[in-house]
């Protein structure tokens, strides 16, 4: 499985769409569903949630 949120962990200050599109996402809102989908939570909130659990 892809890990984009890794990405946000790692670099919180990266945005929603340009994790998408290092993960070759094109259309964000299919980026969005996928996320919450696989993390359940909003891509917008991963990095300031999960970044603060470390």
């Amino acid at each position: 499985m892809i890990d984009p949120g890794n990405d946000l962990l790692q670099n919180p200050s990266l945005s929603v769409t340009e994790v998408a599109l290092r993960w070759g996402f094109v259309n964000i809102s299919r980026f969005s569903r996928y996320f919450q989908d696989a993390y359940g939570v909003r891509p917008a909130m991963a990095g300031r949630d999960l970044s603060h659990q470390k």
